[in-house]
Order: structure tokens, then sequence, then C-alpha cells
């Protein structure tokens, strides 16, 4: 209903005009509130004016609209409610850029089922998304809001994303509602949103280099049905289909690639047990014969040796003498 102004003056000005009560802002309407800088010393004065405006809250246009990689035809203006949108070749999503003109109004955003360019669409469902963004109140006259050189100015923009193949068109409707719902005012802008085809030279559009194209990448196939190339199934290398694999990927060090009757190749995991068990077995066997002949080994050293158990009893049976008998 009102607002206040707080002014800070640079050093050594004062500020005159500063409303000492809030001012007040009639439904619809507007107010100004003019500020002078004064210079103690000179006297020079300097004029700044704030501009109130103040909504209906029965508004049901955008502050702005735009496609992202398209131009709006006509160019576009709050009131004029229908539009048509060509799509750069290069881009699978249409990014409708939008802008509120009350930080209370609602948008509701849809798409119609994609089509042919050429031909009518089919059916009226719709398959869209819906969406609420916020945005901030701007003057009705917009050559006024294009003179904004300085301040703060928060007109935050958001925007809604429809997916579009090559070749194809679709329909987006974007429905807002008004701020005040007691009065429950609705809007539409409709934009006509086409995407060329590629040239019958290069019919298939590439999604990697962004491209049309005759001849698809490693892992893509010729999609005659969207005009465009599509990824194979997965793990797999080159494929007529996507449920027909002719190559799986190189097998590696870790996994080896076997195509599955669903047109996928199973990454099976390639352990070294696995891939090497005879080795493994064959090595362990060996490890063990080693260590079982250094035991042996260990064994007949203990034994042979001169002060060992087994050499002193063989001299005590080997004499006939009690005297050799005493121990020394």
């Amino acid at each position: 209903d009102a607002f206040e102004v707080d002014a800070r003056p640079d050093t050594g000005c004062q500020v005159q005009g500063v409303p000492p009560l809030p001012t007040e802002v009639p439904i619809g309407g507007m107010a100004k509130v003019t500020l002078f800088a004064e210079h103690p010393d000179t006297g020079d004065k300097r004029a700044y004016v704030v501009t109130a405006y103040r909504r209906l809250g029965s508004e049901t246009e955008l502050r702005s609209l735009s496609v992202v990689g398209g131009e709006l035809s006509p160019v576009f203006s709050q009131r004029h409610r229908e539009y048509t949108v060509r799509l750069d070749l290069t881009r699978d999503v249409a990014r409708i850029m939008y802008g509120l003109m009350d930080n209370e109004q609602r948008l509701t955003a849809s798409a119609r089922v994609e089509h042919p360019t050429g031909s009518k669409a089919e059916g009226e469902g719709e398959a869209g998304a819906d969406e609420d963004a916020d945005g901030q109140g701007v003057p009705h006259n917009a050559s006024l809001a294009r003179r904004l050189l300085a301040g703060e100015a928060q007109f935050r923009t958001a925007h809604i994303d429809f997916m579009l193949d090559i070749g194809f068109s679709r329909t987006a409707t974007l429905t807002v509602q008004c701020a005040d719902p007691t009065q429950a005012s609705i809007g539409t802008y409709t934009l006509h949103i086409s995407r060329p085809g590629c040239t019958l030279e290069r019919p298939y559009f590439n999604p990697e280099k962004r491209v049309c194209v005759n001849f698809c990448s490693s892992g893509y196939y010729r999609n005659r049905q969207t005009h465009r190339c599509s990824r194979c199934n997965e793990n797999c290398q080159i494929c007529s289909g996507l449920l027909d694999c002719d190559m799986c990927m190189p097998d590696t060090a870790d996994f080896n690639y076997v195509i599955q009757p669903d047109g996928k190749c199973r990454a099976i995991a390639n352990h070294l047990f696995r891939k090497y068990r005879w080795w493994c077995i064959g090595l362990g066997v060996l490890l063990l014969f080693l260590v079982l002949i250094g035991c042996c080994g260990i064994l007949q050293l203990c034994c042979a040796r001169p002060g060992g158990k087994s050499g002193r009893f063989s001299r005590l049976e080997g004499t006939d003498s009690d005297e050799e008998l005493l121990l020394p």
C-alpha cells in the first residue's frame, strides 16, 4: 500500500525532500518522490526521482518471452498472444524463457505431442510439464524499464524445456493466472515451434557433432524414423538397430563383452584367477613341492651334524669298554 525512502548523501552533501512518512500508492496507480542532493558550499542541487507503480492484480501479461536458439515472429509484445518460432537445427530442446509481470502470478506450461512439420497435429492431448515461477513487477511503460541504468533491478527469469526432434513441430501453451485470486483472470501465450530437418544429401542428425551427416559415428545407427543417429544398445559398438547389435566393444583387461539376444552386450568381469586358473594351480603345486623339498633338506642337515643325537648313540653302541662309556 505504501513505500518508504531511505537516502544517504555523499560526503559533504545534504539530502532534502525525504518524506517523513510512508508514501501511499493507489491500486493501479503510481506515486513519485523527488529527492535533492545539495552541496552546502556552492548550493548546487541534483534531483533524484523515485517512481513506484502498483498493479491492479488482474494482469495476465508476461514481462518477457523468448526461446533460446530461436526467434519469435512477430517480435514479442506483452499484448500479443500468439507467436511462430523457428528453432535452430542444433538444438534438441526448446527452452522457453519467460519473466512474470507480477511476483504473485502463476504460470502453467504445456505442449502438445510433436508432429512432422507441414502436417497437422494428431489429437488434442497434452503432454507437458507444470511449473510455478516468481517474477517482479515492472512499469507499464516499457521504455521506462529500458532506461533503468542504475540501481537495483530484480527481474528474475524462469524457463521451461520441451524436447523437439529433427523436422518436427510442436505447439507450446503458457497459461498465466493473475496475482489476485478473487479476480481469477487467466491469459495464454501460444508458441508454434518448428525445427528444420536435414537435407537428402545428409539425412541424419549427429547428436555428438550437432550437424547432419550421411554416416553415423561408432556406437550409433541410422534411425530412419526420426532421421537422426540413435545410440546403440548397451556396450555395443556397431549395430543396425537398437535390438540388432553386430559387434560389441573390444575386450579389456577387466571385462569381456558377449552379444545377448536383446541386442545388448553383456560385460563379463575378467578376473585374473579365472583367466589364468591352471597357471595359478600349477604355480601353487610348484611352490608346495619346493617347500617340502626345503623342509626335507633342513631335517637332513639337522640329523647329519657331528654333535647330533644320532651320531652320539652310534658311537656308544660300537664300544665294549665300560671306561669308554664314562663321560669326559
